[in-house]
């Protein structure tokens, strides 16, 4: 049309005109389904589009189409890159144009003028934005993060509602603490996730060597040098921030390292789940325990690194807890009654030790006024600590001290070995069969549950295990967690990436998952220097 118009006006052509001459007298209806006049327009016009879209196309360029959003996303990236080089100045005309697959268009027309406000105009909206900057900041990601991604939408697809989206991402989007994080684990959700590349560099910097043993016991020292060597799948850490989240004053938080947030963020959870806090928002208020349970409520922090017990203080006293032990349980006192009962040679206690026995009762009256719902109950724990093994669990002192934990519940809440493996459930310390039986760890745990159990109980309890969905979380013990939710909701989570038997192991009955009735649930740990732990976990009814 241009073109045509500029015929009549002037008798000098241009080389664009002469380059269309053969259409500039055909009728106006005939040119509008011609392909040679659409490759020629194309063509003539190729330098003047690039030059007017450059700007509003970049964007897209650089992340794709977004579809219904692509014309407002070019609008953006035009007032980022122009509006910055002061090539959108007033009386300057914006053309609009959209269209969609369904043969429908929009074209309209803004105009740039000169604001009645000087803080609303272009530079500050460039400047806000900040578009190029934060798409320059952008992680690369390796394609497989894209198929995870993909395969997760469809597996939500197909969920049902309600859902929880759980795209994987490194945890900067969601919180640790979720209510509906238990549900997944005892459900069998995998939490282990690809590593970021930007992760993968960072581990790759720390000049890491990795201990292989192969089967033969000789040992090879292989140095990490390419990312292709390092950790690509891990169980990763979300978002956390004690002064938002939990109310935690925020030169406080700054004094810990992420481990301590974590398990400080943790044990104010502990008291919300149990009802002895509101903990509705990050007003401290909501997370103070009540008068009457100041004296008789803590929360035990343990950590590799004393440097921290100074701030672990802090917290305690913004808690105005104390940390006192639980020899106000009824049940316990009964128990530790009837056992010295049993050890005295004349089957009968002095009359000052049933003073104090009945002493203890009237102040367990005192506290029994709780109007909290018992979830569940730990019945019992040991812990034990030798110089049995100094990496590999040693399979004589774990099933020593594992009989001697059966025969002390039995002595003292009347639960036999039996009943342990016909109605609850295990929770192993090991996942895995290592290169060398020998020196397998699973193997030696196996070897000491079939010590203190025998063969015929051992194929009756449930194996499970959930570090395979978390990975190692070290000293943070999920399954005391997961026993807990695995009695309450009686349901297990399967031992996931469980293919085929291991003969070394023998006849084992490990969990496939799903609902099963149980009434106890029994957990071994163990730590390097031969720190070996039991603990045993039953219903609320118990």
């Amino acid at each position: 049309m241009d073109a045509r118009r500029r015929k009549e006006e002037e008798e000098k052509k241009s080389d664009e005109e002469s380059t269309l001459e053969p259409w500039l007298s055909k009728p106006l209806d005939e040119t509008y389904s011609d392909k040679a006049l659409d490759k020629i327009l194309k063509a003539v016009s190729a330098s003047a589009f690039e030059s007017r879209l450059q700007d509003a196309n970049m964007a897209s360029k650089l992340i794709g189409n977004t579809y219904a959003a692509s014309v407002f996303f070019g609008l953006a990236s035009l007032v980022d890159r122009a509006g910055r080089n002061g090539d959108l100045s007033p009386g300057k005309t914006i053309g609009i144009f959209s269209y969609g697959s369904g043969a429908l268009a929009t074209m309209y027309c803004l105009s740039v003028r000169t604001p009645e406000s000087s803080e609303f105009n272009i530079g500050r909206m460039s400047e806000t934005m900040k578009l190029t900057e934060r798409l320059q900041s952008r992680e690369e990601v390796a394609p497989e993060e894209l198929d995870l991604a993909l395969e997760t939408r469809a597996r939500m697809h197909r969920a049902g509602a309600p859902y929880s989206p759980v795209y994987p991402t490194e945890g900067r989007l969601f919180p640790v603490f979720q209510n509906d994080n238990l549900d997944l684990l005892v459900q069998g959700h995998q939490c282990i996730k690809p590593v970021s590349q930007a992760l993968r560099k960072e581990m790759l910097e720390k000049n890491v060597v990795q201990l292989v043993k192969r089967p033969d016991k000789t040992i090879e020292r292989r140095p990490v040098n390419t990312e292709k060597e390092v950790i690509k799948l891990a169980a990763q850490l979300g978002s956390l921030s004690l002064p938002e989240n939990y109310g935690v004053a925020k030169g406080l938080a700054d004094t810990m390292d992420v481990a301590a947030q974590v398990a400080v963020a943790a044990g104010l959870e502990a008291l919300k789940s149990a009802g002895l806090v509101s903990g509705k928002s990050s007003d401290p208020e909501e997370w103070m325990l009540p008068e009457q349970y100041r004296d008789s409520t803590g929360v035990v922090y343990a950590s590799s690194f004393p440097a921290m017990d100074a701030a672990v203080g802090e917290v305690m006293r913004f808690l105005r807890s104390q940390t006192v032990g639980a020899a106000g349980s009824m049940r316990l006192i009964s128990s530790l009654r009837d056992r010295l009962v049993k050890a005295s040679p004349v089957q009968q206690i002095a009359d000052e030790d049933e003073s104090a026995f009945a002493r203890l009762s009237i102040e367990r009256q005192k506290f029994s006024l709780n109007p909290f719902a018992v979830k569940a109950r730990l019945l019992a724990t040991q812990y034990s600590n030798s110089a049995f093994h100094g990496a590999a669990l040693d399979r004589k002192h774990i099933g020593s001290e594992l009989v001697r934990f059966l025969n002390d519940v039995e002595i003292v809440h009347g639960i036999c070995k039996a009943e342990i493996a016909t109605h609850g459930v295990y929770f192993s310390h090991e996942t895995c069969t290592h290169a060398s039986s020998a020196s397998s760890c699973a193997g030696n745990e196996v070897a000491a549950l079939r010590h203190a159990f025998g063969d015929e109980l051992l194929r009756k309890l449930l194996i499970l295990n959930t570090k395979g969905f978390t990975g190692h979380p070290m000293g943070v013990s999920f399954e005391d967690v997961a026993a807990v939710e695995v009695l309450m909701k009686q349901t297990v989570p399967a031992v996931p990436n469980w293919a085929e038997k291991d003969d070394y192991l023998g006849e084992l009955n490990i969990s496939k998952g799903g609902k099963y009735a149980c009434r106890y649930a029994l957990r071994f740990a163990a730590g390097f220097g031969s720190q070996v732990a039991f603990a045993l976990y039953a219903t609320a009814q118990e």
